[in-house]
């Protein structure tokens, strides 16, 4: 069997595998769109891999900082729900109060001042409404 010489990548290849990570192209389709003149075929993963490394590692590192960056902007700018993304992946809050309880079932407890194991979905109509009078 003969080998091809080594592939080495020229820059434009270079600029192309950028471009297409950035957009969070997969690796197939990126390795099917960098031609090796020896072939005048796509190469392998594991060629794009290995002669972009560099390339990959950038590129994905960029895209995550731009989708970051834009969400950031929209929280700023009053998007709730990227606030909410935000406080979840940077500063680590969570919907459920430490110890994993379920808040409802912690209200109902407090309320009844006894434990239960029931959330408020699980109440009638008249145990809401006095839970509710009682609160008052």
């Amino acid at each position: 069997m003969a080998r091809y010489p080594e592939f080495v990548p020229s820059d434009e290849q270079r600029n192309t595998v950028r471009q297409l990570t950035l957009i969070a192209t997969p690796l197939e389709v990126v390795a099917r769109c960098i031609l090796n003149p020896a072939t005048g075929k796509g190469i392998s993963v594991k060629v794009l891999r290995r002669a972009f490394q560099e390339e990959l590692e950038t590129s994905r590192m960029l895209a995550k900082a731009q989708v970051v960056a834009a969400i950031f902007r929209q929280a700023v700018r009053g998007n709730v729900t990227a606030g909410i993304w935000l406080t979840k992946n940077w500063l680590g809050y969570s919907d459920k109060p430490e110890g994993g309880e379920d808040w409802e079932a912690r209200s109902v407890e407090k309320q009844e001042g006894r434990k239960n194991d029931r959330s408020l979905a699980d109440l009638s109509t008249a145990e809401l409404a006095r839970l509710y009078r009682d609160e008052g």
